[in-house]
């Protein structure tokens, strides 16, 4: 389970996991280009986003078996 908030974010965006997990979490444009990228273990990680032009992004969360979530982030 993945939560992404505030959404739309206009400053920083939280990516709040059920359990802490290894992760990687990716910030992505909808063409695919990556902006960031954090790979560490928690339950909750931080993106800045106040630096980003507004439109839609691509939040991606794999965990280490693989299994993946994509959520579409508003920046504004």
């Amino acid at each position: 389970h993945v939560t992404v908030f505030p959404n739309p974010a206009s400053e920083k965006v939280v990516v709040q996991l059920r359990n802490p997990t290894q992760v990687k979490v990716e910030l992505q444009r909808l063409n695919g280009q990556l902006i960031q990228s954090q790979e560490e273990y928690g339950q909750r990680f931080m993106f800045e986003v106040d630096d980003l032009p507004k439109g839609i992004y691509l939040l991606q969360v794999q965990s280490e078996s693989g299994a993946r979530v994509i959520r579409k982030l508003v920046v504004q």
